[in-house]
């Protein structure tokens, strides 16, 4: 077993990036673990988010299944639920609720891209064919790039069967 944690204080700048990360692992041999995080917040941007602690992360051979590992920051939350395997019916679950996508210009390097506005639904990432897909079912709100607002709209994508390919359907609108 492994009892570990990760920190960071970067008290040094204007906004706030702190993390307490504590997580138990367990290993039975090379190739299984479980690990359970607990008891962990982090503040992203002056944003405190608290991870649940009913959750775990479990690597079996070439299945990792994570399981209601969400964290949450006053109305917004993400969670990140399912099974990554070789197997075609098994996906992981990206939920979000109220969701701020500014957040994500904190975490990625800046560039000449700067991204608002609200998500909710479900993104999912999963295996057809031993190729990585990403199917979605997104609804967003008050979409800014750079400033400039684009509106309101909705990204859809699914596996086509019939052309081995991913079907992409979005739509974003902005009333005056």
């Amino acid at each position: 077993s492994l009892i570990g944690g990760i920190s960071w204080d970067n008290s040094s700048t204007s906004v706030r990036s702190k993390a307490e990360i504590k997580f138990n692992t367990f290993f039975n041999g090379y190739d299984y673990s479980i690990t359970k995080i607990n008891n962990s917040q982090i503040y992203i941007a002056d944003s405190l988010w608290v991870f649940n602690d009913d959750n775990f992360i479990e690597l079996d051979g070439e299945i990792l299944t994570v399981k209601n590992l969400s964290f949450s920051s006053k109305n917004q939350r993400a969670l990140i639920d399912g099974i990554y395997s070789l197997s075609e019916s098994d996906k992981v679950d990206v939920s979000l609720k109220a969701f701020n996508l500014s957040l994500l210009n904190k975490i990625i390097p800046q560039t000449n891209f700067q991204l608002n506005g609200i998500a909710d639904g479900v993104a999912s990432l999963g295996k057809k064919d031993s190729s990585m897909i990403f199917t979605s079912d997104l609804t967003l709100n008050n979409i800014e790039i750079n400033d400039y607002l684009i509106g309101d709209g909705s990204i859809k994508s699914n596996w086509n069967s019939l052309n081995n390919s991913i079907e992409l359907n979005g739509e974003l609108y902005r009333e005056n």
